[in-house]
């Protein structure tokens, strides 16, 4: 299978790149910065066997020459807007929602036979329920979320009317190495080593965290099988914030109350984004990395660089 990726250089793009290359698929990357892919040794990516393409999708007139030259049977987009405190609510959504869908029909148009795309946990309406792809409602609140559900829903009526498979991916709350400094967990692992200021959480409010290589997994199963429709890309755990606290100071041997004791929000205010994972299950797929051993990788791996500076 050849496979065309995008957003092979962003967090999970390197973890599927790894888990893409032990299947043995051919990989062709459409990328911002060539020199990004060559850096990819720590994820056990051999650079040398992939064919790379440095393309900018917001700016490209020649999307559709490029795509019928690589003559790739499979689309995975990954691509967005992803900048950390950012992406929620920049006008960059509705460019990269213009520009995917562009992406889209030249792939459909030249030859392509299915796709892969990349959604997120945040369509779906807040409720205090799990997530079911088919008895939620979707109805996204940022920006991000309603640019990433607009693009599904062109994106399938652009395939069914070309008979094209297509698979939408809502992905939870992914975690791993390299995952943006930013996100609750890098965050927390830093206060706990004293490298930043305690802040504030919503100890209450519960999330689905998996991690990024179980994700890749998840992902890979369903392109190297064809399979289309809509899945959760999910733990199918329920983890609430001061869990998540407790694991990651425990960890480190420190008080979670360093953290714990800035807690914002009521119980009546508690937030609940966790996914059903059983579509996936039945492909053959469960979570392999408990949440306790990611976190306890993560915090090996992050005071191993610290003590080298």
């Amino acid at each position: 299978m050849r496979i065309l990726l995008t957003g092979a250089s962003g967090f999970l793009g390197k973890f599927l790149l790894s888990d893409l290359q032990k299947i043995g698929a051919e990989l062709i990357v459409l990328t911002r910065n060539k020199e990004r892919i060559s850096q990819f040794t720590a994820f056990s990516i051999n650079a040398d066997s992939l064919t790379v393409l440095e393309c900018d999708l917001l700016t490209s007139t020649n999307i559709r020459s490029i795509l019928a030259g690589v003559a790739a049977d499979h689309l995975v987009h990954l691509a967005w807007e992803t900048t950390p405190n950012q992406f929620w609510n920049t006008d960059e959504n509705n460019h990269w929602m213009d520009a995917s869908c562009h992406l889209i029909e030249a792939f459909c148009d030249t030859g392509g036979r299915g796709m892969t795309l990349a959604g997120t946990c945040f369509e779906y309406q807040e409720t205090t329920e799990i997530c079911h792809e088919d008895s939620t409602p979707i109805c996204p609140e940022t920006p991000y979320a309603q640019s990433k559900a607009r693009f599904r829903n062109i994106s399938s009526t652009i395939c069914e009317a070309r008979g094209i498979p297509m698979a939408w991916c809502r992905i939870f709350f992914p975690y791993g190495p390299g995952e943006p400094n930013t996100k609750i967990i890098p965050s927390l692992i830093d206060v706990f080593l004293g490298r930043r200021p305690a802040f504030s959480v919503s100890r209450h409010d519960r999330r689905d965290f998996i991690h990024a290589r179980d994700v890749a997994r998840g992902l890979s199963k369903i392109i190297s099988a064809g399979f289309e429709g809509d899945f959760n890309i999910s733990s199918g755990l329920s983890t609430s914030i001061q869990e998540l606290v407790e694991i990651v100071a425990k960890t480190l041997g420190e008080d979670p109350d360093l953290v714990l004791h800035q807690s914002t929000k009521s119980d009546s205010e508690t937030s609940v984004i966790v996914g059903d994972n059983g579509r996936l299950n039945q492909l053959s797929w469960i979570p392999e990395i408990p949440l306790q051993q990611g976190i306890e990788e993560m915090c090996r791996l992050r005071s191993a660089v610290y003590s080298q500076n």
